[in-house]
């Protein structure tokens, strides 16, 4: 797995660069071949381990932190002064508007729903439940009619992976703010994201490779 790779590359405590390939274009593919696992264990098992690994590779949040925690270790440091987040190589989007609306819409419906119905009512979804419960009438129904289901989907994991938002209950989790995401709707602080460019043009990895691969040796004076 991905922890023993790079334990492998930062053997003897030197410092050593690991690159992970990683575009949602795969995410199908895998799934293809985790259905067609015989036993439901190993299905649920293998469908928790992709959705690890894509929190790990799209969130922006420490890698080391991420890493370790999967492992229930508690990373106290604020940047580890090595990933790619922590240093910056990556490219940063700021996500505040939309991490906004997502926000309104689980404070005007009480949080009491899950990330699907929220997704919905940012996204204009005329469904049945949205009209029910005439969440169709409230001021951020349709807010995000712009952007597809998926984009507002990929919103809400980024606040839970950053813990602005908490999910409570089983077998079906609602949506709820933390402090740290209340900060952000009521405009005390901001949210950010990593920009993912490789999702939308899987034919620029090679580039993105020789981006990342130009500034670390910049960075490390290597010619």
């Amino acid at each position: 797995n991905y922890y023993q790779e790079t334990g492998r590359a930062g053997r003897d405590s030197e410092p050593a660069h690991c690159l992970l390939f990683f575009s949602r274009g795969d995410i199908p593919k895998i799934r293809y071949f985790i259905d067609m696992m015989p036993d439901e264990t190993e299905r649920t098992i293998a469908i928790e381990k992709l959705n690890k690994v894509v929190e790990y590779a799209e969130h922006a949040v420490c890698r080391r932190r991420r890493l370790l925690g999967f492992f229930g270790e508690d990373y106290q440091e604020d940047n580890c002064r090595t990933c790619d987040i922590c240093t910056g190589v990556v490219e940063i989007s700021d996500i505040t508007r939309d991490a906004r609306i997502i926000m309104s819409a689980i404070s005007r419906t009480g949080q009491r729903f899950g990330a699907g119905h929220i997704c919905d009512i940012v996204s204009g979804a005329d469904t049945k439940k949205v009209r029910e419960l005439k969440h169709n009438e409230i001021k951020t129904f349709g807010a995000g009619k712009n952007r597809n289901k998926q984009h507002w989907r990929f919103i809400v994991n980024e606040l839970l992976a950053q813990k602005m938002l908490i999910q409570e209950g089983h077998p079906y989790p609602i949506l709820k703010l933390t402090p740290k995401g209340s900060d952000v709707l009521y405009g005390k602080n901001e949210a950010s994201a990593i920009r993912d460019k490789l999702s939308q043009k899987p034919n620029t990895v090679q580039k993105h490779f020789l981006l990342v691969m130009t500034r670390l040796c910049s960075k490390n004076s290597v010619s």
